[in-house]
């Protein structure tokens, strides 16, 4: 299988002895023009961490595993995005999952027009994720092929971020719509990115199927231009999760040189844990891909990347109004393999019960008495923890939870692909 590694003069220490950095540098520029002579995606846009030949410089072990977290946007996420520090960001690459309009209750209706729940993403994926490469994935807009300014909707997203200079590859799917993907392969023409296809293992689609063999088709594109990505969804907690998604992976390996072949989770659950104290959850998806690249490896095959939601199920929202909603004080602590869910005093409650941000002070405290709990990797959000303890940071609300529960998550991710 041919692969491509690209090369960025930086590494997990920080810094390379001068020897190293001139090769990765040389190196970095010949992967650039192969990759350009194989497909037409701009040199600037993939900044990939070199995984690969940087960790043979330093005489680690080596992983070819990048780190594709696929995260909705939202006002928590993509501040935590813009908390993250640089170095980190240029670690991985993320597949944007443009969130659901929000529907009012009180009128019977979206509270945005498809326009204007757009109109302002491009100026906030930048400023969450600079100039540096994304997917992006519109699969949650309820109505796919509004036509923005005489464009489609994914056409009109990916153009004006490449105004600012930020570049989206797009991820279309069997079931995108047939503007959808006709948009997909216009941005491809257009652009040079290439594509992402996503392929939902809890549906009937696989490789040798009709609807994906049509979809590439309709692309118009070589398969070294296509980033798989393989989705188990929830289904990754199950125990025969990597057993499922093996052969289409081994499938995958013979049937081309894909550009690169990515497998996908959510075990974080869509009901989280009932009643007060700390819940551990395993991280299903982080395991299952372990699995999958132990075996990989083991045939003499090139490692999958990996991808989770994040802190969040692959189920953008509960259907129900929200001021109906009573919420506890909660977070989602990444720890090692596992998450610790503490849930804590009422936040919001009816008859003046909830607590509000100063719910979340015995929430900390219970998570950190957990005898599992470990504050590794360091990062802003035990900063956060210790200002809420000693009242010179509010215990935030939903958003700020969600903030810092991402960022831990992704630092923590970063780490464990860096040991």
């Amino acid at each position: 299988m041919r692969s491509i590694i690209l090369l960025s003069p930086c590494t997990s220490h920080g810094k390379t002895d001068p020897i190293s950095q001139s090769f990765l540098i040389h190196s970095h520029r010949l992967a650039i023009r192969n990759f350009n002579n194989a497909s037409h995606l701009r040199a600037r846009s993939y900044r990939f961490r070199v995984s690969y030949v940087t960790r043979i410089l330093l005489g680690e072990e080596m992983s070819t595993m990048n780190y594709k977290p696929t995260i909705l946007i939202r006002m928590g996420e993509r501040q935590a995005l813009e908390a993250l520090e640089p170095e980190y960001h240029d670690r991985f690459i993320p597949i944007f999952l443009v969130a659901p309009r929000v529907w009012d209750y009180d009128t019977g209706a979206y509270q945005k027009t498809t326009l204007h729940h757009l109109q302002k993403l491009p100026a906030d994926l930048l400023k969450a994720r600079g100039q540096r490469m994304a997917f992006i994935d519109a699969r949650h807009l309820d109505e796919p092929d509004t036509i923005l300014d005489g464009r489609h909707a994914l056409l009109w997203l990916v153009d004006e971020t490449a105004k600012l200079g930020q570049t989206l590859v797009p991820v279309v799917n069997p079931q995108s719509s047939v503007a959808t993907v006709r948009a997909a392969a216009s941005i491809a023409k257009s652009h040079g990115y290439g594509a992402a296809v996503r392929l939902p293992l809890k549906s009937s689609t696989s490789l040798v199927s009709a609807e994906f063999s049509q979809l590439i088709t309709e692309l118009k594109l070589d398969v070294a231009d296509v980033d798989l990505i393989f989705d188990l969804g929830a289904n990754i907690a199950s125990e025969l999760a990597s057993k499922a998604v093996l052969p289409d992976v081994i499938e995958a390996v013979s049937a081309g040189p894909w550009r690169s072949m990515t497998v996908a989770g959510a075990a974080f659950p869509n009901e989280t844990p009932a009643g007060r104290g700390v819940h551990e959850i395993a991280r299903a998806d982080w395991a299952t891909v372990n699995d999958v690249n132990a075996t990989l490896r083991n045939r003499g095959f090139r490692e999958v990347d990996f991808s989770d939601y994040v802190i969040s199920s692959d189920t953008p929202g509960l259907d129900i109004d929200p001021k109906l909603l009573t919420i506890s004080a909660t977070i989602r602590y990444t720890n090692g393999n596992n998450w610790l869910f503490a849930r804590g005093d009422l936040y919001k409650a009816s008859g003046g019960r909830g607590l509000g941000g100063d719910a979340m002070r015995g929430t900390i405290n219970a998570l950190r008495n957990h005898s599992d709990y470990r504050e590794f990797p360091n990062s802003k959000i035990h900063d956060w923890f210790d200002g809420v303890i000693n009242r010179t940071q509010s215990g935030g609300n939903p958003t700020v939870w969600r903030r810092w529960a991402t960022y831990h998550h992704i630092r923590s991710v970063l780490d464990q692909l860096s040991n």
